[in-house]
């Protein structure tokens, strides 16, 4: 999340519900969530995909789907799921934020500028924006 260095955590609509086969979206996010929590990235990930087959449009799930991959420095995994959550909601300045430290992490600078650089216009007061101004 922009203030942190490499994570949004964001929420789900819905409520968090049983176990196994009829699980909604939700239920998956907030398992996801609770695997992170626990330390089981693989795990989250998993719950994060698993979500996403019944709501491929949540754009929440997807960055941090991607910021899980970042955690087990699948940076290439996570740079495709935040272009996905880009391309659904093009001026969330999490999702820019983040692709822009992905795009930092697999040395792709001018990219990651780009990135960064549009995070700015569409959040020109966040507290990040002096650290930013200087990568740019």
């Amino acid at each position: 999340m922009p203030g942190e260095e490499n994570s949004v955590r964001g929420g789900a609509p819905g409520a968090a519900g049983g176990d196994g086969a009829g699980r909604s979206a939700a239920d998956w996010f907030w398992e996801a969530e609770r695997l992170t929590d626990a330390g089981d990235h693989e795990g989250a990930v998993k719950a994060f995909r698993e979500g996403l087959e019944s709501d491929p449009g949540n754009v929440v799930s997807l960055n941090n789907l991607s910021m899980e991959l970042m955690t087990l420095g699948r940076h290439g995994e996570a740079d495709v799921e935040l272009r996905r959550a880009l391309a659904l909601a093009p001026e969330d300045p999490e999702v820019l934020f983040n692709l822009g430290h992905v795009l930092r992490s697999l040395e792709r600078a001018p990219e990651a500028a780009d990135a960064y650089e549009a995070f700015l216009r569409v959040n020109p007061g966040s507290e990040d924006a002096p650290r930013i101004r200087e990568w740019v």
